[in-house]
């Protein structure tokens, strides 16, 4: 396997990100990342290029463990205790309960 052209990488999160907005314009209010990948970064700092700024202010990164900012949509009974919250962490994922 070759290296990864990083120009088709651009290439490949910008029409994703088009086919995003297109398609699901009004779908999500934020999407919260809690402890993502450390490469996850360099990802987001690529992605962040082509998007305007209500759609920048859409994710948020939380490098801790907890997601405090989360708690202010969600009460913290939704949210697993791995994660700051009082849900039970879920380890089985299928089928689904």
């Amino acid at each position: 396997m070759g290296a990864i052209n990083p120009l088709k990488l651009i290439d490949v999160i910008k029409d994703a990100i088009i086919y995003l907005t297109n398609h699901y314009k009004a779908r999500n209010y934020k999407a919260y990342l809690v402890n993502p990948p450390s490469g996850m970064s360099f990802f987001w700092g690529m992605a962040k290029q082509f998007l305007n700024e209500d759609q920048k202010s859409k994710v948020v990164f939380h490098g801790g463990m907890t997601a405090d900012k989360l708690f202010h949509i969600a009460d913290p009974s939704q949210v697993e205790r791995k994660f700051g919250g009082t849900m039970p962490d879920i380890t089985e994922f299928w089928p689904v309960k």
